[in-house]
């Protein structure tokens, strides 16, 4: 097994979401942007500087954020 560190920066996140939202809304997807929600303090729940991975706070946040538009979405 091989561990792969990978980094991403704030303009790649922002290109990556942008391109990513864009197609997401051209074809009906309904978007949750996780990101959007954890941006502001993106450092504080990561796992390091410019990491993509979350630590458990982050992990928590993001958590609430998916079960709440889950329970918008249900009946």
């Amino acid at each position: 097994e091989h561990k792969i560190k990978v980094l991403v920066s704030e303009k790649q996140a922002n290109a990556f979401n942008g391109a990513a939202t864009k197609v997401m809304k051209a074809n009906g997807v309904a978007v949750n942007d996780l990101y959007e929600c954890i941006s502001a303090d993106r450092k504080k729940y990561t796992k390091g500087p410019a990491d993509v991975h979350w630590n458990q706070k982050g992990s928590e946040l993001l958590g609430r954020q998916v079960a709440r538009e889950i329970a918008k979405a249900l009946p």
